[in-house]
């Protein structure tokens, strides 16, 4: 794909802005009314929800393929570490936060008398992520809570494969505009409850506990690649060449590809208002680029420790 289709740059525009538009005459008015209700009624003043700051360590597995250079499929396993920011409650879900990571790839080539049988690539990856839900009443329950709203994420991958010579670093840049819906479940132990194992009697004491899952689908995604191969092969003019754009010099951006990601997490709240979370993350994402694609998913379990700032 060598230039960016101009019909569908505006159909996927146009649709991001009436799902905008929709948020802002449909659920903003109706949160900002319950919220102004609840304030008037209970507090007399707005009551904002709980913020926490966040930090996240977990193991992932990932595998991706990268048509210009390879059509091999590498995998492998990586370590990712995250810090950011919560604000959440029945009403509102606002996050932000930061991830990196990094890990080492192999992939079998098939038996060949002039090859060796497996190749390794080493990576790096860093992310921004943000996403703003609201609670859809006519949608909540006392069963479920259910919110909708938008995300965003920008990810940057590195990767060094020695065995690919001049094409043996790539970096690619994918930025995602995302529709996100979330439901929640209160599985709170609202009383006090003894379990007895043996000869060993546990007093279970009230705990609020939640269980989550969203969903996060791409609406308008991007991404900034070079045109085939990653060898750059610009002109090196001594001081009068800049670094950064002799890098990037056959990088474009592409308006193209897609992204789709799951995450179904637990949460136990402790009682000095801090909180542990246990989660399993499913990412997948595409970019077809102007004429070679690069694909990856990525399975994760993290365990994050939030800590209550209100």
């Amino acid at each position: 794909m060598k230039t960016i289709n101009t019909n569908r740059l505006l159909f996927r525009t146009v649709l991001f802005f009436v799902f905008v538009c929709f948020l802002d005459f449909h659920v903003f008015p109706q949160r900002q009314e319950e919220l102004k209700h609840d304030s008037i009624t209970k507090h007399e003043k707005p009551v904002k929800p709980p913020k926490y700051s966040l930090s996240s360590s977990g193991f992932a597995s990932f595998t991706y393929r990268d048509f210009a250079t390879s059509p091999l499929f590498y995998r492998g396993p990586s370590m990712r570490f995250s810090y950011g920011n919560l604000r959440i409650d029945e009403r509102i879900d606002q996050m932000w936060f930061i991830d990196f990571g990094g890990g080492a790839a192999f992939a079998k080539i098939p038996k060949s008398s002039y090859l060796q049988s497996y190749t390794t690539a080493f990576f790096l990856r860093g992310e921004l992520y943000f996403h703003l839900l609201y609670d859809i009443k006519r949608l909540s329950n006392s069963f479920c809570n259910v919110k909708f709203g938008g995300s965003g994420a920008y990810f940057a991958n590195v990767r060094y494969n020695e065995s690919l010579g001049n094409n043996g670093i790539g970096v690619d840049n994918i930025f995602n505009l995302m529709f996100a819906m979330k439901a929640s479940k209160d599985i709170s132990r609202k009383t006090e409850k003894t379990r007895n194992w043996l000869f060993i009697e546990k007093v279970l004491k009230p705990k609020k506990r939640t269980l989550c899952f969203q969903v996060n689908t791409g609406i308008l995604n991007f991404n900034y690649r070079p045109g085939y191969a990653y060898s750059y092969s610009g002109e090196l003019n001594g001081n009068d060449t800049n670094p950064i754009g002799w890098f990037f010099q056959d990088y474009k951006w592409a308006m193209n590809g897609w992204r789709l990601s799951t995450k179904l997490n637990f949460t136990s709240y402790l009682s000095n208002g801090n909180a542990r979370q246990f989660a399993y993350v499913w990412d997948a994402v595409g970019a077809p680029g102007r004429d070679s694609g690069f694909e990856m998913a990525t399975h994760r379990l993290q365990i994050t420790i939030l800590f209550n700032t209100k």
